[in-house]
């Protein structure tokens, strides 16, 4: 029988003067074993608990975001030139002249506060930007702002 143990898994730590027995052995190979599948299932808990979070993260998305002053003064009928065909964009100046569209929706919608009201419009989309549509050149032509999000792929 061991005069002593380990002070994490009480394994045997003998004297030389101890009695050795097989049972001591077997109890303390049961510990190992016992410990190390526990470590294993941790393991294997915390991968399939990443893998699970990492699915999610992906599916949310990312975005690259552009950002660039606008003048309907410096392009022809309203074209808003942009980096590609974004999934959502704002055009707005600080007055709260806000023009909101996607290439997803038939239609976009602007905003003035300034007595105008809102309209709806249907804009033109290219590759190489948007056209912002017949009766939407009633907000100001200069000092704004165009906001457009793109998919990262």
């Amino acid at each position: 029988m061991p005069s002593n143990q380990t002070p994490n898994y009480q394994l045997s730590q003998w004297e030389r003067t101890d009695q050795v027995r097989m049972e001591d052995f077997n109890a303390d190979n049961a510990k190992i074993d016992g410990a190390i599948k526990a470590q294993a299932d941790a393991l294997s808990t915390e991968t399939a608990a990443r893998l699970a979070l990492a699915a999610q993260v992906a599916k949310c998305g990312n975005c690259k975001i552009y950002f660039a002053p606008y003048s309907s003064n410096t392009y022809d009928d309203g074209f808003i030139p942009l980096p590609g065909k974004p999934e959502l964009l704002f055009l707005f100046n600080e007055n709260c002249h806000i023009f909101i569209a996607s290439p997803h929706a038939k239609r976009a919608i602007y905003y003035s506060s300034g007595g105008n009201g809102s309209k709806i419009v249907t804009p033109t989309w290219s590759n190489s930007g948007m056209t912002l549509g017949s009766g939407t050149h009633t907000y100001p032509n200069s000092g704004m702002f165009v906001i457009a999000l793109f998919a990262m792929d």
